[in-house]
């Protein structure tokens, strides 16, 4: 952060909520404008250049999306980081918003504090200070890679994201490992909606039909992040990382949540391909001491 103030817009109809997150910033370092509605909005987007902007899906006059729309198309805000807050995002929203480039989904009704500091790892640098590119990039690449062998196309990959909250925003299914190590540990995810699934059973099972109970998208879901975790794990290994995978886990439910291994910062990209999205999630712990004399297992929170 610099000397200058950071020019932050909150948009929501609900007065007490836009005071609680008004209040929760530093006067001293940032600036905070309100509006109450999308129209509100645009004449303080047309006149001045923020650096975040929050705002509900579910706004009068004008909705979050159109509105978001209209902040990529500003040509004084078009690269401003945009925060949507929303009780639940179906998979089109979701879809809509990944393809015009918003920063972060928070979910409704919001933690002050926890939005602070979002937005601060958000501007400060994209990556939080445990994430090292060069392991987010690895754990993409094999996202792509196990994504295309499946599917035989390789896919899409969306921008890398901080996420507000755990919960599974419009997805139904979720595949959890754990990755234990004294230089990498922490957890990675994959969630999807029934349609991947489906989709990828077909391919798994392409020489006969089978049936789609629960329990299979379950056992699919454990297995493609079992090969994502071995896949990055080979790649980690080539360059002197070394980690160790556990139990795949699976999560089914609608809008369910995602509980990581450890409380770091979550990392989204999605993942795209035959016109479905799967969203891969990342939260990870940086290299940890050796405590001489002591005989101590690394807490997960």
């Amino acid at each position: 952060m610099t000397n200058k103030k950071v020019m932050v817009l909150i948009v929501d109809q609900n007065e007490k909520t836009a005071s609680d997150l008004q209040q929760s910033f530093d006067p001293k370092t940032y600036l905070i404008d309100v509006a109450k509605d999308g129209f509100e909005a645009i004449r303080k987007i047309n006149d001045k250049k923020y650096s975040a902007i929050l705002f509900d899906i579910n706004l009068p006059k004008m909705d979050g999306i159109q509105l978001a729309g209209y902040i990529k198309a500003n040509s004084l805000n078009r690269d401003t980081h945009l925060f949507l807050m929303a009780k639940n995002a179906s998979e089109e929203i979701f879809a809509k918003l990944v393809k015009i480039s918003f920063a972060k989904l928070i979910r409704q009704p919001p933690i002050p504090s926890e939005v602070v500091k979002l937005l601060e790892a958000t501007l400060s640098n994209n990556y939080p200070e445990n994430y090292d590119p060069k392991i987010t990039t690895i754990f993409s690449e094999a996202a792509s890679e196990i994504v295309q062998y499946y599917f035989g196309q390789e896919p899409s990959l969306g921008e890398l994201t901080v996420r507000g909250d755990t919960w599974a925003h419009s997805c139904t299914l979720t595949g959890l490992i754990p990755l234990f190590g004294k230089s990498l540990f922490g957890s990675i995810s994959i969630s999807c909606q029934s349609e991947f699934v489906e989709l990828l059973c077909l391919k798994v099972f392409a020489d006969r039909k089978v049936e789609l109970t629960d329990d299979l998208r379950a056992d699919l879901l454990r297995e493609l992040i079992n090969q994502l975790a071995g896949c990055a794990k080979r790649k980690f290994k080539s360059i002197g990382i070394f980690t160790a995978i556990g139990l795949p886990e699976a999560i089914i439910g609608e809008n369910h949540k995602v509980l990581h291994k450890v409380s770091n910062p979550i990392l989204l990209r999605p993942v795209t391909v035959k016109g479905t999205t799967c969203y891969l999630e990342m939260c990870l712990g940086r290299e940890i001491e050796e405590v001489a004399d002591k005989d101590e297992d690394i807490q997960f929170l």
